[in-house]
């Protein structure tokens, strides 16, 4: 498992759909995730059984 550093994640779910946002302290871990933002969004959306909105950004504070 790689190691990606502090990661801020804040999540709400509506009534159909997760929204969720992956706030990264390390830029160079976001920039290698953020190729793989739709398989993620998939993977994630399985596991959860609804629709999710995924946002992968920097957050130098987390």
């Amino acid at each position: 498992m790689p190691s990606l550093g502090t990661v801020r994640v804040n999540a709400e779910k509506t009534e159909h759909r997760w929204s969720i946002q992956l706030g990264f302290a390390r830029r160079d871990v976001l920039k290698r995730l953020q190729g793989h933002t739709g398989a993620c969004r998939d993977s994630l959306s399985r596991a959860l059984g609804h629709d999710v909105e995924l946002d992968l950004h920097e957050d130098l504070a987390a």
